[in-house]
This record gives C-alpha cells, sequence and structure tokens, in this order.
C-alpha cells in the first residue's frame, strides 16, 4: 500500500502545529536546511501548496500539488525522472508530474496542455504542461506542478501568497528521520509559526482524517455492520429453531442429551456463520488479489490490498457472530420440555 510505501521513503511532513489548514511561511525551508548544513543527513526540504484541481465541466477533485521546482526529483527518487524530464520540469514553468491514473483517465499524454481548476482559495484557473507521467511510483494519483507558477499568479491577484500548506524532508537514514522528527519541532518552539512534524505515513493518515474522517467512518461503519450481522444471524438461528423445535424434541426423547442437542445448534450456527465470513472476507480477498481489482487504486491509500491477518481477524469476526447468534436458541434447547415440544406440534 502507499501508506506501508511513505514509511519506507524516509520522508518528514512539517505542518502548522495548531492545524494542518493553517500554512507556514516560505522561510521554514531556510532554516529546516540549516540543520543540516552539509546536506549529509538531510538530502532535500519541497514546500508544497495543496491546491487540489479539477478538469473543467467535471466534480471530480484531483490531487494537485504545488511544489519547489528544484528539490522535487531528489525528495521524491521513486518518480524514477528522466534527465530529459528533469530538464522539462526546470524549464517549463508550467511544468506537471501528472499521476499514471488522472493520465489514463482523462487520456493525457507528455506534452499535453491540460487546464485546472483549484479546488480550495483563490481558485485560480491554470494551465499545465504534462512533462512527465511517473509509472512505476505506487501513488498514482498525487500529481505536482510547480510552486513558483502557482505562487506567482496568486501573487499577481493581489492575494495570500509565499506561504506553504507543509513541508516534506527527506532523510537519509531511518536514524536521521527519528533525529529530525524533534529537532525541526525544537526549531520553530515558542514562535508564532510552530510545527508539528511527523513521519510521512503518519501525517497521511492524519491528512485523511481531517479531509474525509476516514478512520472513525470505517470504524462506525465495520461496528454498524457487524450488530446488524448479530442481529441478522440470531433472527435466522431462531427462525430455525422454531421451525424444527419438532426435532430437537426427538432428539432429546431418543436419549440425546440437552448439552449433545445444544452442540448441534451451535455447530450450525458456526457453520453458517464461517460459511458467510469466507464469503464476506475471503472473496474480497481473492478479488483484490487475483482480479483486475487488484489494480484499483485511490488516493495517498493507493492499493487495496487485504493483507493475512485482517482477513484472519474477519473470520475471527464471523466465529463470534455464530457464537453470539446461537445463544438465546441454545438456552432454549437445553431447557426444551419433550413433552411439551411434541403436544406443541401435534
Amino acid at each position: 500500500m502507499a501508506l506501508d510505501q511513505s514509511y519506507q521513503e524516509m520522508r518528514l511532513a512539517v505542518v502548522q502545529k495548531t492545524s494542518i489548514i493553517n500554512p507556514l511561511p516560505l522561510g521554514h525551508r531556510r532554516k529546516i536546511e540549516g540543520l543540516d548544513p552539509g546536506g549529509q543527513r538531510i538530502k532535500s526540504v519541497c514546500g508544497m501548496r495543496w491546491f487540489g484541481g479539477r478538469v473543467p465541466g467535471t466534480q471530480t477533485e484531483k490531487f494537485f500539488i504545488a511544489a519547489d521546482v528544484d528539490t522535487v526529483p531528489r525528495t521524491y527518487p521513486e518518480f524514477e525522472l528522466t534527465s530529459e524530464e528533469i530538464e522539462r520540469w526546470n524549464r517549463e514553468k508550467r511544468a506537471a508530474i501528472v499521476g499514471r491514473a488522472p493520465a489514463a483517465e482523462y487520456g493525457w499524454k507528455i506534452g499535453d496542455v491540460i487546464t485546472l481548476e483549484s479546488t480550495v482559495p483563490p481558485f485560480v484557473s491554470l494551465e499545465l504542461v504534462v512533462v512527465a507521467i511517473p509509472y512505476n511510483v505506487v501513488d498514482s494519483e498525487t500529481s505536482f506542478m510547480r510552486f513558483d507558477y502557482l505562487n506567482e499568479t496568486v501573487k499577481a491577484m493581489n492575494m495570500r501568497s509565499d506561504f506553504a500548506s507543509f513541508f516534506f524532508v527527506k532523510c537519509a537514514s531511518r536514524a536521521d528521520l527519528e533525529y529530525f522528527r524533534d529537532k525541526i519541532d525544537e526549531l520553530f518552539a515558542r514562535t508564532p509559526y510552530e510545527t508539528k512534524t511527523q513521519d510521512e505515513k503518519s501525517f497521511v493518515e492524519s491528512f485523511l482524517a481531517a479531509q474525509f474522517d476516514m478512520p472513525k467512518r470505517l470504524r462506525t461503519l465495520s461496528l454498524v455492520v457487524v450488530a446488524v450481522a448479530v442481529m441478522a444471524a440470531a433472527n435466522t438461528m431462531l427462525m430455525s429453531f422454531r421451525d424444527r423445535i419438532g426435532e430437537y424434541a426427538i432428539f432429546k426423547s431418543l436419549g440425546f442429551s440437552p448439552t449433545a442437542v445444544a452442540v448441534l445448534l451451535l455447530s450450525e450456527s458456526l457453520i453458517l456463520a464461517t460459511l458467510g465470513g469466507v464469503l464476506g472476507a475471503g472473496a474480497p480477498y481473492a478479488a483484490f488479489r487475483w482480479t483486475p481489482l487488484a489494480d484499483f487504486r485511490i488516493p495517498f491509500i493507493g492499493l487495496l490490498n487485504i493483507q493475512e491477518s485482517l482477513l484472519g481477524e474477519a473470520m475471527c469476526v464471523a466465529v463470534i457472530v455464530g457464537l453470539l447468534a446461537a445463544i438465546v436458541p441454545t438456552l432454549r434447547v437445553i431447557r426444551l420440555q419433550v413433552v411439551e415440544a411434541l403436544g406443541r406440534i401435534g
């Protein structure tokens, strides 16, 4: 997944301490670079401003970010930009490095001139020239334009300019990542623009939470789904018990103990729940591995892989649903009186 890849790339994200939506001065880049004047431990610092953007006439927001022109190639080496692509990026003020997903969606090719409308203030419309489409990077959605181009456009409109939404800091090693995570925040402590520095994975998770409240929504949805599943399964088992009460009475009359009959009912509930778990969790697991859905991606998150551990957790939940659904019918079958039951169906 893209989040896992983010952790491996050893990048730090620096945002305003109070909120991700508050801007930071562009001068923060120079101060962060000053923590490692030799550039041995901090490979690059890239200032960025969120643009969003959508194609005119559409409503789907794209993930375009304005980024410092000189440090993008070093900050994102996984783009594997060629020397020609870097040269076009440096030369063309309107240059854009476009994710392969939007490029495929709109049929964009190298050299195409595209128009985007920003989805956040100041709501400008920009013409961009596609200079590169990275095909090997995990995140296929995120695209970049030049920060100086957006900044000059905003400044010409007499609107607020010369600030960054966040900075990405490329570190040389895991030890450097941990070291500068604290050092950067110490540098700006007790200033008007205090910072919060996180590894890229944590930043993306918090960004998604801020934009879509995704983790909370998914947790709530999961709890609702499990509760509904328990109620549906319990209703099914109660109906089964009512329809087959005569069978249970006959079992008891033949000498089966209440415990043995209860085990039969409980086993039925567990088998049904397990089969439901196999269909509900196993089918998506197979689909996202061995069907065209394996290439389905969403911004920042990337591939929607279902890991074996998650599959195991889902099966455990299915077993728990089966157990909960069988509680009431099992208690009733244990207390079932043979004469009364046979008389009820007679």
